[in-house]
């Protein structure tokens, strides 16, 4: 798996450009750059991952939403659900929840992607946006206690 890309809670999106990963939302200046992502997780603290998107070489990349502790991924396969033997009466309920959950996880996936799109808007057309961003207090901080 390699990761390219991720989007943490507040709508900030990283992207893994050369060797390093770098804040994509954050303005140049800011200058926000780390060696892997676990340093960013770490220096971006308590802020979460919430999608990380895989870069694949068939079929295009992948992005996937990661359960809450921001390190597994989320989704039950019908193996998870089915792991023995069931009467006929239940095998319909376990597949509406199985599709259940595929459509949770879909809607929670769009809605971090537009979260992120909306916050890469506002900061690049608001004429000072890290001054928006301390307004709206969805500023966040290094954990050497730079402010971005």
């Amino acid at each position: 798996m390699q990761i390219i890309r991720a989007v943490l809670e507040q709508g900030v999106e990283l992207r893994f450009v050369g060797d390093r990963w770098i804040i994509s939302s954050a303005p140049p200046a800011a200058g926000a750059v780390f060696a892997s992502l676990s340093d960013v997780v770490t220096a971006l603290a308590p802020l979460r991952p919430v999608l990380v998107t895989d870069k694949r070489s068939v079929g295009g990349d992948l992005t996937l939403l990661l359960r809450c502790d921001g390190k597994e991924f989320f989704g039950v396969c019908v193996s998870d659900l089915m792991n023995r033997s069931l009467p006929a009466d239940m095998l319909y309920p376990v597949y509406h929840l199985a599709y259940l959950l595929g459509a949770v996880s879909y809607h929670c996936q769009r809605l971090a992607e537009l979260y992120a799109q909306i916050t890469a808007l506002v900061l690049r057309d608001h004429p000072d946006p890290w001054a928006w961003r301390q307004q709206r207090r969805c500023h966040f901080r290094l954990s050497d206690g730079t402010l971005l």
